[in-house]
């Protein structure tokens, strides 16, 4: 046995798992693969946006979430009309804001081209 022979044993028989190449996953080892395969395209979609919503929002809830996060979030709402809650009608909250009043349009005098 050669000495490049018996490194390659040493690094099959580490003790690491993923060092063995037959422990590596396979398509179909993972027992959720067939629950994927009758979905079409429209199904994993939604799914896969599904659980990245709930990802994220479980960092921002546990406060781990970073800056490029939030802005994900924010910029999620803000595509979807959810600028800001204001509380509503809520107890407490501020309600809708009432509409403001035009201001009134300023009147010139005719300019003197036109006099």
């Amino acid at each position: 046995m050669t000495h490049k022979d018996d490194d390659e044993e040493d690094f099959y028989n580490s003790g690491n798992l993923d060092d063995a190449p037959e422990s590596r996953p396979r398509y179909g080892d993972n027992s959720g693969d067939d629950d994927l395969e009758g979905l079409g395209l429209k199904d994993l979609l939604s799914d896969l946006q599904l659980e990245l919503f709930k990802d994220l929002l479980r960092n921002i809830r546990a406060g781990t979430a970073t800056p490029q996060e939030k802005a994900t979030a924010a910029k999620i709402l803000k595509d979807n009309g959810l600028v800001f809650f204001d509380g509503g009608n809520e107890p407490g909250g501020a309600g809708p804001k009432p509409a403001k009043e035009p201001a009134p349009l300023p009147s010139f005098e005719k300019p003197e081209y036109e006099r």
